[in-house]
């Protein structure tokens, strides 16, 4: 029986995570199989309670959210000759930091909540419309209102070419149940005893928030900051400007705080929502290292010598073991 599957997107990932998951315990078959194709692994973790849970490791092999949803999709939704869903699912790999005074290099995030925002239509500016530099706002009313023209106020980052504009929608999953399960579980195991830190041997932080998951590997100090504005501020999204009700329906958001962007998570999460449909019991957690702060990638794997993004996985590693291993002696406690 599989107790627990963790989820990678990258053979870099999985080649990092190796030592971690063989210190924590021990893997069935041969782990080198992954150069010959296998994308499936399974793997024993010693727990502290001195039993064996046994579970997989797999690699998605490949970036996106439409990947991760349909490998996840495919790996949670198999049927009873395949044995029961796994209690527990992680995602884990490295995000770049979108606040790194609270999640900085090598710093571990834990989160049941990601976010989207994308495109979902080209359309001609109307007549009129008025470019507007947006201002972040904490205010829950807009910050404009319609002139008595009837132009329409479009935010000027969405526009292209002249008279071309982007119309973005938002969604956001959020699992309030495994949200406090992360809060339990950074409360009660000491931050002290989690044995992750930097390149530098200071140590690193387990910290909980909201991830955004993107469509493209985020690289630009601009487009993080525009990132950051457009979560804090809905007030010229096109939705919004053409009818408040459409904007309602059809984008989900919170004001939550955004600490880490990566292009797997959505899909992670989507794929565990839709089967939720079908009575799949399975948690869900992402489990991200901070490989980058979204800006200067290169320069920084150039630096360290791709040191940051290996201690960012084994950080991510470290933790998503010593998390399935508490939910489940939790879980045995539970129903013992």
């Amino acid at each position: 029986m599989s107790k627990f599957a963790i989820f990678l997107a990258l053979p870099e990932e999985l080649d990092h995570a190796i030592s971690v998951l063989e210190r924590y315990g021990e893997f069935s078959g041969d782990i080198k199989e992954k150069d010959a194709g296998q994308f499936r692994f399974r793997y024993n973790l010693s727990s502290h309670a001195q039993t064996e849970n046994r579970g997989t490791v797999c690699l998605i092999n490949g970036m996106g959210n439409s990947r991760s949803a349909a490998f996840v999709g495919n790996e949670l939704s198999s049927g009873p000759l395949n044995g029961p869903r796994p209690e527990i699912a992680i995602l884990v790999g490295i995000s770049g930091s979108l606040d790194p005074s609270t999640a900085d290099l090598t710093d571990v995030v834990i989160s049941s909540h990601v976010k989207h925002y994308h495109p979902d239509k080209l359309f001609d500016l109307p007549d009129g419309a008025e470019r507007l530099h947006a201002r972040a706002t904490t205010s829950a009313e807009p910050h404009f209102e319609r002139t008595k023209g009837g132009a329409t106020r479009i935010d000027c980052r969405d526009i292209i070419w002249d008279d071309c504009g982007i119309r973005y929608k938002r969604d956001c999953i959020y699992d309030a149940e495994t949200a406090f399960k992360i809060g339990e579980f950074i409360e009660y195991i000491p931050q002290s005893k989690i044995n992750i830190s930097d390149t530098n041997g200071s140590k690193s932080k387990v910290v909980s928030g909201a991830i955004l998951g993107t469509n493209c590997v985020v690289d630009s100090r601009k487009f993080v900051d525009y990132l950051v504005d457009k979560n804090e501020d809905t007030s010229l999204d096109y939705y919004y400007l053409n009818n408040m009700d459409e904007f309602k329906e059809r984008s989900k958001w919170n004001p939550m705080p955004l600490l880490a962007v990566d292009m797997e998570s959505y899909g992670f999460f989507l794929s565990l929502n839709l089967l939720r449909g079908k009575r799949l019991q399975t948690a869900g957690y992402a489990v991200r290292g901070i490989s980058d702060l979204a800006t200067n990638k290169s320069d920084l794997d150039q630096k360290t010598k791709g040191l940051v993004r290996k201690r960012a996985v084994e950080n991510a590693v470290t933790v998503a073991l010593e998390l399935i291993d508490y939910n489940l002696r939790n879980s045995s406690q539970r129903y013992s």
